[in-house]
């Protein structure tokens, strides 16, 4: 049996890669679910730093289990190959084609009714005074940081949130739900620098985490483009780390190439 009082695992590293694979291992070496984790990653410029045998290695178990690839994860929190790929654009050009993209995404695939994690953010429905009405998370903290920096100020860090889990939607009552998992984003300033914090009530390490991570760090990296900041730091804590929809013991060789990785980065 789990001890509920377990010490958190918490996680400092500036490679990618290295910080999913302690998380990972504890996984692996854990009966059941695991310890509350705290993943936080150091940024070395605007380019995420991975260990490419690792990523590789992550995908093919990932497309063996028939679970998302690690791309496809890390683009439903950002989409930054077509961020990119549009040159980095004037961001309402970028919710538009996303937008577009996310609509056929559902009308493609019953998976994807639920939506991604960035078009929630870009396109939320609740209630206000009565009324429905949808807001662009992101937008709305971008337009605020440009005003205040026109007035040489900066808005208050408790107004730059983003929610994810929307309790009209997903308080439905099904035993299992897969999405959303992520629950609440924030962000926070020190001095010239940017901190993307992201809270996870449940978190599966193998399906998801690699991906999540990646697309957090890159959503961190728009939002510092866009604010006129430097990415300094992505702090991602999980309350109930799971490992997934899969048996440790076909995940022994990933196991293997993980514990490589983090042995030689501490002998």
């Amino acid at each position: 049996m789990q001890m509920q009082n377990s010490h958190p695992h918490v996680v400092h590293d500036a490679n990618l890669s290295r910080a999913w694979a302690s998380v990972f291992l504890d996984m692996m070496r854990t009966p059941k679910n695991g310890r509350p984790t705290l993943v936080s990653l150091r940024t070395q410029g605007l380019a995420t730093v991975e260990d490419d045998g690792l990523r590789t290695a992550v995908d093919a178990h990932l497309r063996k289990a028939g679970k998302v690839a690690v791309e496809d994860n890390a683009a439903m929190i950002f989409p930054y190959r077509t961020w990119e790929h549009m040159g980095r654009p004037e961001r309402r050009q970028l919710y538009a084609m996303y937008l577009r993209m996310e609509q056929r995404a559902k009308a493609r695939d019953v998976r994807n009714r639920y939506g991604t994690y960035f078009g929630r953010m870009i396109d939320f429905t609740g209630s206000r005074g009565g009324s429905v009405v949808t807001v662009n998370q992101v937008e709305h903290i971008l337009g605020r940081w440009d005003h205040r920096r026109a007035n040489s100020s900066r808005p208050r860090t408790s107004e730059l949130q983003i929610s994810c889990f929307d309790p009209a939607k997903d308080h439905a009552g099904q035993a299992l739900r897969g999405f959303p998992c992520l629950q609440q984003l924030s962000l926070a300033y020190e001095g010239e620098g940017l901190v993307l914090s992201a809270y996870y009530p449940t978190q599966y390490i193998f399906d998801r985490a690699y991906g999540n991570y990646l697309g957090l760090y890159r959503l961190g990296t728009f939002f510092a483009h866009e604010m006129g900041l430097n990415l300094h730091r992505v702090d991602c804590f999980i309350s109930s780390p799971r490992l997934g929809d899969v048996r440790k013991r076909d995940l022994r060789e990933l196991e293997a190439v993980t514990a490589a990785l983090v042995e030689r980065r501490e002998s």
